[in-house]
């Protein structure tokens, strides 16, 4: 289906409470409804048990039937394998967990690609140094301050020279976490849309798959997709798919600057806190 027509399905869909998961409540409701039952009557077998035997020991009499009170009828035998069978085929697990899992599991990725990124900083960081050394010195202007800052550069040199090799590392470190966290927020808004979450519901019971059995699963930075095929055959129509401008919710580079700088990653990072990422100097 395409992303045109799946936009138009989703239009018209008007239920606020899935029918899978009211149907599984439901069936949740018998078996504790049938098992208690059970229960109540183990209860009191047990209980008529005791009673019985004091009436035996005690010489008190006891009338015809007592026993009925506590035994289980056909009827309850019954409805508790049925509850129980239908217990056996039903799915909690539906889109919204799927949408969760998938962003829980790219909440993973994200972090080791920021840890990926600040191991890649660290062969950068002494341009912080430099560029703090070299500006101090523009602003005193002073020929003394001037030499010493030739002084120290050229003690420091060898150090002091970035490699390419590390600034693609570096470069290539921050696309991964932009990738990953691209993931992440596509997941995280799909879990968090109504619509989406509904349709994708009456997809899977309409084929009569369910989300655990999901065999494909595609994204980049745009679209996200997932399908039940066992094969590569691509035959039938059993996929779904979104992308971030059906998702909206975007954020732009303004935004995304101004919320990292509020971040511990940014305030904790060498450019924020230079004694901190390099000396572990953290308390001031």
């Amino acid at each position: 289906m395409k992303l045109k027509q799946m936009v138009m399905a989703m239009g018209i869909l008007c239920l606020s409470v899935n029918a899978t998961e009211a149907h599984s409540d439901q069936v949740l409701n018998d078996l504790v409804n049938a098992s208690r039952s059970i229960v109540q009557d183990l209860d009191n077998a047990y209980k008529l048990t005791g009673g019985l035997a004091y009436a035996g020991y005690n010489g008190r009499t006891i009338g015809i039937g007592a026993a009925d009170v506590a035994l289980i009828t056909p009827d309850q035998v019954a409805a508790y394998n049925n509850a129980v069978a239908a217990m056996a085929d039903a799915d909690y697990y539906h889109a919204r967990e799927f949408f969760e899992d998938q962003a829980a599991e790219s909440y993973e990725n994200m972090e080791t690609a920021i840890d990926s990124f600040v191991e890649a900083t660290v062969e950068l960081v002494q341009t912080v140094e430099v560029a703090e050394i070299a500006l101090e010195t523009q602003e005193s202007g002073t020929l003394e301050d001037k030499q010493d800052l030739s002084t120290f550069v050229e003690e420091n040199q060898v150090s002091l020279v970035i490699d390419q090799e590390d600034v693609d590392n570096f470069n290539n470190s921050l696309i991964e976490v932009e990738e990953t966290a691209s993931t992440a927020a596509m997941w995280t808004a799909a879990s968090q849309n109504d619509e989406l979450v509904t349709y994708s519901n009456e997809q899977a019971e309409e084929w009569g798959v369910s989300f655990t059995e999901v065999n494909n699963i595609y994204t980049d930075e745009y679209v996200a997709y997932f399908d039940w095929y066992e094969d590569q055959n691509w035959s039938g129509a059993e996929y779904i798919w979104f992308t971030t401008d059906y998702l909206g919710q975007g954020i732009s580079i303004n935004d995304l600057l101004s919320a990292g700088e509020e971040s511990g990653i940014y305030q904790e990072g060498p450019t924020a806190a230079y004694r901190c990422f390099v000396l572990g100097d953290c308390e001031s």
